[in-house]
């Protein structure tokens, strides 16, 4: 028996990590404070007040969230099988993702829907990085079930493409350690991100787009490389933003005012902790149970949109984290009355 409270991640964190209609600011991640403000000035600031303004409302329309993981981001990961790197839908132990099955999710309450597409070996070699063109057209499919369900909010990203020490072509540490290493992947990132926005560029502003998934440099924030100079990584992960936004905004059309979402070094809620501090968050589920994909909760199954034993309890859990008026129900009282998951 394991008492849980169903993690989420949260991916447009308020309006830090969330821009929207023609709002593109320079942006300027920072690395992780030390307390020290520097001066001799102890006098107590005054906590910043909330800001107002169309990324933020916006943010907070985007409210509670699904993610279609462990489908349009699975890949082939053994390093000695011919097609390591290569995504596939069903790689991971999941049945294709269908319409039956997105339209459950929207009727089960959800308000947005999150789909992490790993690109990798479907991009083609310099210069050009051409995407597979069936791989885009299965992306677009399912992006389409989404929109025929009725959601509001639709994001589209680049996932597993970020590297872990695994060899995968966004990789923080090495563009960190080779300045021309650096150059060609926001030539990548370009190539990508242009090719992404030009397919998608009629939709509405339904259709989000979020520049990269957890980039770190493998350590997770614990790095001796990150913690000696954060600001060497930061700095990096600045220049691809604006690679990614830069070239996104280029293509003209409806991506001219797009809603973006941009990640900072990775982070995790849960629904009552997101909606305490007005933070939209996105269930990761991965459908199939013992899939054999990094992500293992299982709630909703991909292609039928039925429930997995048990995995009903958990929903209802989040949709009252989320929507509960309940002056009552706190982050405490979650805690001591997490569903019980077998």
């Amino acid at each position: 028996m394991k008492k849980i409270v169903a993690l989420l991640t949260c991916i447009a964190v308020s309006c830090v990590s969330f821009q929207a209609c023609g709002q593109n600011k320079e942006l300027n991640i920072q690395p992780p404070s030390s307390g020290n403000t520097g001066g001799d000035d102890k006098t107590p600031q005054p906590e910043p007040g909330p800001v107002d303004n169309i990324a933020t409302r916006r943010t907070m329309q985007m409210g509670l969230g699904w993610n279609l993981g462990n489908n349009l981001d699975a890949y082939e990961e053994d390093p000695e099988d011919k097609d390591y790197l290569m995504p596939s839908e069903t790689i991971w132990g999941n049945p294709k993702a269908t319409q039956q099955a997105i339209n459950k999710v929207k009727e089960a309450g959800f308000t947005t829907i999150r789909i992490p597409v790993t690109w990798l070996a479907k991009i083609g070699p310099a210069p050009d990085y051409k995407i597979d063109a069936q791989w885009m057209t299965r992306v677009t499919e399912v992006v389409n079930y989404a929109k025929n369900a009725g959601f509001q909010n639709v994001i589209v990203d680049t996932h597993h493409d970020e590297d872990h020490d695994n060899n995968h072509w966004q990789s923080l540490k090495r563009a960190s350690k080779d300045p021309k290493v650096n150059e060609q992947i926001k030539a990548e990132i370009k190539a990508v991100w242009t090719q992404i926005a030009n397919n998608f560029k009629n939709c509405g502003e339904w259709l989000m787009f979020e520049g990269f998934n957890e980039l770190n440099d493998g350590g997770w924030g614990h790095s001796a490389e990150f913690k000696a100079n954060p600001t060497i990584q930061c700095r990096i992960l600045n220049e691809w933003l604006k690679v990614f936004v830069d070239a996104v905004r280029a293509t003209g059309g409806n991506n001219a005012t797009r809603g973006w979402a941009y990640s900072l070094y990775y982070m995790e809620y849960v629904a009552k902790a997101a909606r305490t501090y007005c933070l939209p968050a996105v269930l990761w589920d991965c459908g199939g149970k013992g899939v054999p994909g990094p992500e293992h909760h299982y709630y909703i199954c991909h292609d039928t949109g039925a429930y997995y034993p048990d995995a009903k309890e958990t929903i209802d859990a989040i949709m009252k984290g989320w929507f509960s008026e309940d002056p009552e129900y706190t982050l405490q009282s979650v805690y001591n009355n997490a569903p019980v998951i077998k």
